[in-house]
C-alpha cells in the first residue's frame, strides 16, 4: 500500500513538473494575444490580418509537424523532447524583442510552433502513460490547470508592463525566464519513470484506428479549442476597446483595454489549477464524463450570447467570467475524453491526431475571428455562431449518453 502511494506521488510530481515547465514556456506566447493587436506597430506589424496570421501560424505549422514529433518520440525519450522544446521556446520568445517586421516574426512563430508540438505531444503522452482508468481525469486536470498558469503571468505582464517597458524589453525578459524549465526537467523528470514508446504501433495512414468514438472526440476537441483558445483569447481586448474604448473606468479607476483583457483572461488561468483538477476528478466518478460534458456545453452556449451585447460593463464582465468558466470545464473534459479513447485504441496515433485537430482549431480561431471582424456585425457572428456550435457538439454526445443510461454504452467511454 505504501509502495503504491509512493509510486502515485512520484507520478503526480512528474506531471506537475512537466506542467509547470510548459507554463513557463507559454508566457511569451500568451503575452502576444493581449499586446500584439494594439502594439504590433512597435515591431513592424502594421495591419490586423498580419496580427491574425501571426497568432495562427504557429498552430498551422504544427499540423505537419505533429506527425514528425510523434515519430520522433518513438526514437527519443520524452524528457529529451521536452528539453529541446524549452530551448526553442527561449529562442522564439527572445526573438520577439530582437526581430522586426512581418517576415522575421513569421519565422519566430514557426519556431514556437515546433516547441509547442514537442511540449504538447510529450506532455499528453506522459500523462497518458502515467495515469490509470481511476485517475486519468484527475491527472489531465492537474496538467491542464497548471500549465495554463503560464498564461496568467504572460497576459498580466503583457497587459501591464508593455505600457511601461515596451514589447521588446518584455520579450527579452520572458525569453530568459523560459530557461528555468531546463533544470526543472533534469531534476524532477526521471527517465526510468516513463516507458519507451512502441515503435511498431499503428501508423496514421493505416486508418485502422478510425471509429465513431475517435471521430467524435477529435471533432469535439477541434471545435472547442478553435472557440476558446483561438477566438475568445484573440478577440477579447478588441471587443473591450470597441464597446468601452481603449481606456475605460472601472471602480472609479482608469484602466487600459489591454490591461483589463489581461486581468479577465488571467483570472481564468488563475482558477485553472483548482477548477480543472476538480472537474477532472469529478469526471473520474461513477457517472462518467459525458453527462457533465453535455451540461457544460449547454451552459457555454447560453454564456456566449452575452458577449456581443454592448451592455453595462459590470454585467458584461459577469458574462465573460461565465464564458471562461466554461472554457476550463470543456477543455478539461474534451482532453480527458480523448485520453480515454486513445488509451483504448492506438494510443500514440489517436493522441497525435487529436492534438493535430486541436492545433488546427486553435489556429483557425484567430484567423477566422479577424476575418469576421471586418464585417459590421462580426462580433455577433463569432459569438452567436459559437453558441450554436456548442449545441451541435452536445447533440453528438447525446445518443451515446442515452445508450449508456440503458447499459449499452459505458459513460466513461
Amino acid at each position: 500500500m505504501c509502495e503504491k502511494m509512493r509510486r502515485d506521488n512520484k507520478e503526480k510530481l512528474t506531471v506537475i513538473t512537466t506542467a509547470l515547465t510548459t507554463s513557463i514556456c507559454l508566457m511569451g506566447n500568451s503575452m502576444l494575444y493581449i499586446v500584439l493587436p494594439i502594439y504590433g506597430k512597435e515591431v513592424g506589424i502594421t495591419s490586423l490580418w498580419q496580427v491574425g496570421l501571426l497568432l495562427s501560424i504557429n498552430r498551422l505549422v504544427r499540423l505537419p509537424l505533429n506527425p514528425f514529433v510523434s515519430w520522433l518520440y518513438k526514437r527519443i525519450h520524452i524528457r529529451t523532447g521536452l528539453l529541446v522544446a524549452v530551448l526553442l521556446a527561449a529562442i522564439s520568445t527572445t526573438g520577439y524583442g530582437v526581430c522586426y517586421g512581418f517576415g522575421q516574426w513569421l519565422i519566430l512563430r514557426a519556431i514556437w510552433g515546433l516547441a509547442w508540438s514537442l511540449l504538447r505531444v510529450g506532455g499528453f503522452l506522459m500523462v497518458l502513460n502515467l495515469a490509470s482508468d481511476k485517475n486519468r481525469g484527475y491527472f489531465i486536470g492537474i496538467y491542464n490547470g497548471l500549465y495554463q498558469s503560464g498564461n496568467v503571468v504572460g497576459m498580466l505582464l503583457g497587459g501591464f508592463l508593455v505600457v511601461i517597458v515596451g514589447l521588446r524589453s518584455l520579450s527579452l525578459f520572458l525569453g530568459v525566464l523560459t530557461l528555468i524549465g531546463i533544470p526543472l526537467i533534469l531534476y524532477f523528470v526521471k527517465k526510468e519513470q516513463i516507458p519507451v514508446l512502441n515503435r511498431e504501433e499503428t501508423k496514421i495512414l493505416e486508418w485502422s484506428w478510425v471509429s465513431k468514438r475517435v471521430i467524435r472526440a477529435i471533432l469535439s476537441g477541434l471545435l472547442i479549442y478553435m472557440i476558446f483558445e483561438g477566438m475568445v483569447t484573440s478577440t477579447l481586448s478588441y471587443i473591450i476597446a470597441q464597446h468601452y474604448g481603449n481606456t475605460l473606468r472601472l471602480f472609479e479607476f482608469s484602466i487600459a483595454a489591454t490591461a483589463l483583457s489581461g486581468i479577465i483572461l488571467g483570472v481564468r488561468w488563475a482558477w485553472e489549477p483548482i477548477l480543472a483538477t476538480y472537474v477532472g476528478r469529478k469526471s473520474d466518478g461513477k457517472h462518467g464524463r459525458v453527462p457533465l460534458f453535455i451540461i457544460s456545453l449547454s451552459f457555454a452556449a447560453v454564456s456566449f450570447c452575452v458577449i456581443p451585447n454592448n451592455i453595462s460593463l459590470y454585467l458584461w464582465l459577469g458574462g465573460c467570467f461565465l464564458v471562461l468558466l466554461s472554457a476550463t470545464t470543456l477543455i478539461t473534459l474534451a482532453d480527458a475524453l480523448a485520453a480515454d479513447t486513445a488509451k483504448s485504441s492506438a494510443s500514440l496515433v489517436v493522441s497525435t491526431v487529436y492534438i493535430m485537430a486541436t492545433d488546427l482549431g486553435a489556429a483557425l480561431g484567430p484567423l477566422v475571428s479577424y476575418i469576421m471582424l471586418r464585417f459590421d456585425d462580426g462580433v455577433s457572428y463569432i459569438y452567436y455562431g459559437s453558441a450554436v456550435v456548442f449545441l451541435l457538439i452536445a447533440s453528438l454526445w447525446q445518443l451515446p449518453a442515452r445508450q449508456a443510461s440503458k447499459g449499452h454504452f459505458k459513460a466513461k467511454l
